[in-house]
């Protein structure tokens, strides 16, 4: 999927002449004009852009680059402010041109928009064949290859052209006659269904987010496409889930977040033995007892001395790198491999956090990724595991975030995915919506035994840093 814009980022057609003479230390900006025929017999407008010199901080350095189309009347007919140097500039996806009297909207593909200039309104206008080409998309099947990378071509070009779609400097506003919300928000759930349906629910879904929120309040005709589209990704995930929860009980209350096995730096707090869930007593500091639930029985068994799990996130530790070093992320490594001068992302120590599933064998690093399992018992000691193997380490661990017999794992905003290609494109919310007045927090952390999970979820607005513990049943469906 393309990356989606909150702002109109179109790129200037002519290159930026700099002053031949130009001094480094000089702060003004490099301004250059070019002509621009709207139409036959009208003043003849211009293209101007200007281009900031650039700036440089702690995070990085950035290079502004602001380019206005004005008419022959001095009225703004299309503007935009992009990032086009330093450490995070990029070229531009669409860009545009005077050409025959029209405006010509395209991206590195073609010609997606001409706009043509109407004098009396001072505007640039969309053709009529754009809400007709919207209309007769709603009426035929999803589309794909080439026909939905169009559709998405043009879902980008149209919001780009939107008012109030403007660059961070906030340049003067304009209006493209013709182009109202509801026709760009039409097009985006088009793409979207055309996301669902190849497979990519997850790019469908922001989609839907970001280009057609529920507030404001959409179109009638918007908000009823808005929910076929919902609707239809709600019907596929549950037709395919690979696992449910068969039943949802609350089994009690700590007064703050828990530290559970797959945490690295701290003694776990709540952890699994077994099909036992054990929770550390609070009223002491360290903790010194535990009290353990038993779901069969549904009760929680008497205080005992705390017994911390063999293995665990105690011992590993997290490693994350300033801006400069160019390594983005969070990294977790034992806590018995020294730092070395290589960034985890030069080939030093260190395994992503978020592929982390389960800590085995003392201080062995369970890790699932689209390739699947495997396990990192220190620096370049990777090594690949079948589904069997690695359901062999999970039983004996104190929890994991493995679930399904191995197929899949939980990601921290609750939902499952397959251990699979397409794991970042297919998830599934199986916890279900929380309590009124609650929300889920983390990953549920399963048991051995894949039988049982256990879910938190904290209490919407309050300044409070308890936390509520659902035991879930699980079923697996693969």
């Amino acid at each position: 999927m393309r990356l989606l814009r909150c702002a109109l980022v179109l790129a200037a057609v002519a290159a930026i002449p700099r002053a031949a003479a130009a001094d480094d230390d000089d702060d003004e900006a490099d301004v250059s004009e070019e002509r621009c025929a709207l139409g036959k017999g009208h003043k003849a407008g211009k293209i101007v852009t200007t281009t900031e010199k650039e700036a440089c901080g702690s995070g990085g350095c950035t290079q502004m680059q602001t380019t206005e189309l004005i008419d022959g009347a001095g009225k703004t007919l299309i503007v935009w402010s992009d990032d086009v140097g330093g450490d995070f500039g990029q070229p531009s996806a669409l860009a545009f041109a005077c050409t025959d009297g029209a405006v010509v909207i395209s991206d590195d593909k073609g010609t997606l928009l001409k706009l043509t200039y109407d004098p009396r309104e001072h505007q640039l206008q969309l053709p009529p064949s754009v809400p007709k080409q919207v209309e007769a998309g709603w009426r035929a099947p999803p589309a794909r290859g080439e026909p939905a990378e169009k559709r998405e071509r043009l879902a980008d070009a149209l919001s780009a052209l939107m008012p109030g779609a403007r660059g961070e400097h906030e340049p003067p506003p304009f209006q493209v006659l013709g182009l109202e919300p509801d026709l760009a928000q039409s097009q985006w759930l088009l793409v979207a269904r055309d996301q669902l349906e190849a497979g990519a629910w997850e790019s469908a879904e922001t989609i839907v987010s970001q280009q057609v929120p529920a507030e404001p309040t959409p179109a009638d005709a918007v908000v009823k496409r808005r929910a076929a589209v919902t609707d239809r990704l709600a019907a596929l995930r549950r037709q395919s889930a690979p696992v449910v929860v068969a039943d949802r009980r609350r089994v009690g209350t700590v007064l703050a977040a828990p530290v559970t096995p797959v945490d690295s730096g701290g003694a776990p707090t709540l952890f699994w033995r077994g099909d036992s869930l054990c929770v550390a007593q609070e009223d002491h500091k360290p903790p010194t007892e535990m009290r353990c639930f038993e779901p069969k029985a549904r009760k929680w068994n008497a205080r005992e001395p705390l017994q911390k799990p063999r293995s665990s996130g105690e011992h590993l530790r997290s490693m994350s790198y300033p801006n400069v070093d160019r390594c983005e992320g969070l990294y977790v490594v034992q806590t018995t491999v020294p730092d070395g001068d290589q960034t985890a992302c030069s080939g030093g120590p260190g395994e992503p956090a978020e592929e982390l599933v389960g800590v085995v064998d003392g201080d062995a690093m369970l890790l699932g990724s689209e390739s699947g399992l495997y396990v990192n018992r220190g620096p370049e000691k990777n090594r690949t595991l079948t589904v069997k193997e690695a359901n062999a380490l999970v039983a004996g661990s104190a929890g994991s975030l493995i679930v399904g017999n191995g197929c899949c794992r939980f990601f921290n905003d609750g939902r499952v995915a397959r251990l699979a290609k397409d794991a970042d494109e297919r998830r599934w919310p199986v916890l279900d919506p929380p309590p009124d007045g609650q929300y889920w927090s983390d990953a549920p952390l399963v048991a051995p035994s894949q039988r049982w999970a256990v879910a938190f979820s904290k209490a919407k607005g309050s300044s409070s840093s308890a936390v509520t513990l659902w035991l879930l049943r699980l079923t697996n469906r693969r």
